[in-house]
């Protein structure tokens, strides 16, 4: 199993590192970005959202962050091994579950809706590669594709936006004892 697991991986080394470069590059920006942060500039709104949060709240902010790519990546990418990219995305999801635990009932039923469109587009692309190459299948997957990444962005923003409600609260919170 442990041989079958790191073979799976060694196949999938590149999208990988394609994943592992794109998030240091992130990190990169976003550390520029606060490098030069002023608070008398304008772009500050962003950045200052944040700049208040706790630890706690900066690893629920990545685990949205890591599940959004990774969901985005499953849907656009096709691979032989889907199920290695729905437990990534499914570690995640439990990680973000665990940390946030009053959303257990809507982020399971969330993450449970977007596992079954990944693997049902997969399904079709495997079903587009082996039988058919109709144009239909190809509307379909498409239509499927970016509905899942509409999806995806959309339980993001809400998130985040959840996040900053908190982040917000507790600054008042805390000014006001």
């Amino acid at each position: 199993m442990l041989q079958r697991t790191i073979y799976n991986i060694n196949l999938n080394v590149k999208e990988l590192a394609i994943f592992l470069g794109f998030m240091l590059l992130f990190a990169i920006v976003i550390y520029i970005m606060l490098n030069k942060f002023d608070i008398h500039k304008k772009r500050i709104a962003y950045i200052g959202l944040l700049t208040g949060m706790n630890n706690y709240q900066i690893l629920i902010l990545c685990t949205l962050t890591i599940r959004l790519f990774c969901i985005i990546y499953s849907a656009v990418t096709y691979t032989d091994v889907i199920l290695l990219s729905l437990a990534i995305i499914l570690v995640v999801e439990i990680i973000y579950i665990v940390l946030n635990i009053k959303k257990i009932v809507f982020e399971t039923i969330n993450i449970v809706a977007q596992i079954i469109f990944i693997y049902f587009i997969n399904i079709l692309k495997s079903y587009q590669i082996e039988v058919s190459n109709e144009m239909y299948v190809s509307q379909v997957i498409i239509v499927l594709i970016v509905f899942i990444i509409l999806y995806a962005i959309y339980f993001f923003l809400k998130g985040f936006e959840d996040l900053i409600k908190n982040t917000n609260s507790n600054k008042k919170g805390k000014h006001s004892k």
